[in-house]
């Protein structure tokens, strides 16, 4: 009998062991589960459905292209972010340039797989005249001041500091002053990368950035 009741409390402490390991998968499961950005509420009170559609594909790009570029697993993706601002903010240090190491053929792709109307809802077109130099006169793309994307800024800017100052920089320049650049590379702590809105926004900000160093696309 003490045997038997020996083996049954065995059992039960090893089915509760098992519980508890089947839990922590379980949570560990969802916490590594990639939120999307059709899920926030942010997002669904500005953009239509597929507009938050072709806004994941710019932020699953900037993603895979920062992971690549820092050569970490996209399962690490917060790694993956701190890795890659660490590394501008050095580079900006140490000699002044940073190297975004964005494919700018592959980020035009993306563009064109997404409808006129959101790339409208994030930037507008203008021009660029290349001093010094014989080309043409070039396309210039910055944030569209009527644009859904704005009104996402400025949403966003009401529980982040740094997001609001970046916006209210935006505006009162009219185009993107050198400032707006330097807050991010130099202050990104400042930006939580767990929120998946300022994901969003960190994408959108280096895949404009890298569009209007890298595009050569005459006007």
């Amino acid at each position: 009998m003490e045997l038997l009741h020996e083996l049954t409390l065995g059992t039960n402490r090893m089915n509760k062991i098992f519980q508890i390991l089947f839990f922590l998968v379980f949570i560990g499961c969802a916490t590594n589960k990639s939120e999307k950005l059709q899920s926030n509420s942010t997002i669904n009170s500005i953009f239509n459905k597929k507009e938050s559609q072709d806004l994941q594909k710019i932020l699953d790009f900037f993603e895979n292209s920062i992971c690549v570029s820092e050569n970490i697993k996209k399962e690490n993706i917060n790694v993956c972010y701190k890795k890659y601002f660490e590394r501008l903010k050095q580079e900006s240090e140490k000699n002044g340039n940073i190297y975004l190491k964005i494919p700018i053929d592959e980020q035009l792709k993306v563009y064109k797989n997404f409808k006129d109307s959101t790339f409208k809802e994030i930037w507008q077109l203008g021009k660029f005249f290349p001093l010094n130099t014989t080309t043409d006169t070039l396309k210039y793309y910055s944030y569209n001041f009527n644009g859904k994307y704005l009104e996402y800024l400025k949403e966003l800017g009401k529980t982040n500091k740094a997001v609001d100052n970046y916006t209210k920089s935006f505006l009162n320049a009219g185009d993107m002053p050198p400032s707006m650049w330097a807050s991010v590379l130099m202050d990104y702590e400042n930006y939580n990368i767990k929120d998946i809105r300022v994901k969003l926004f960190l994408a959108i900000h280096y895949l404009t950035l890298n569009d209007q160093n890298e595009r050569e696309e005459k006007y």
